[in-house]
């Protein structure tokens, strides 16, 4: 199984996304703290066949990619927009009920932390076609 991991970089937190590109699917999503990003992509290297890694070339990507200390490629992709393209892929995957549907879509509500949508965003930008999510996303950021 080849896969890539795309990272949408924050100053405390980044979206984390392990994807499955010959399967066109999303093994892992997750929200992470600061202290934990380099513990989560350090297990993901050791377990998995990692080919890359796909980071947003905003906010700290010149931070991350400092600190990551990695032997495999970084492709950094425009990240531009990325933060309304997240919200449209959440709504996507997670339609909103028959209620809100009726709402103007500036006032749903959806969860803060979608750093992990600008992830997939970035990693579906990157190769060209979406992705599925086989788990869950966790919202919660793990500090």
């Amino acid at each position: 199984m080849k896969t890539l991991i795309a990272i949408d970089p924050g100053y405390g937190k980044c979206g984390l996304i392990l994807a499955d590109i010959e399967n066109h699917t999303v093994l892992y999503a997750i929200n992470a703290g600061k202290k934990n990003v380099i513990f989560i992509l350090n297990k993901w290297l050791k377990e998995e066949d990692v080919k890359a890694i796909i980071m947003g070339n905003g906010t700290s990507s010149k931070y991350w990619s400092e600190a990551l200390n990695i032997k495999i490629p970084i492709y950094f992709i425009d990240e531009g927009g990325s933060t309304l393209q997240a919200r449209r892929r959440y709504f996507e995957i997670f339609p909103p009920n028959l209620f809100y549907r009726l709402l103007p879509s500036g006032i749903i509500p959806f969860p803060k932390n979608l750093d992990l949508f600008a992830a997939l965003v970035l990693m579906e930008k990157y190769l060209g076609r979406k992705l599925t999510l086989l788990i869950k996303p966790d919202f919660k950021t793990w500090l």
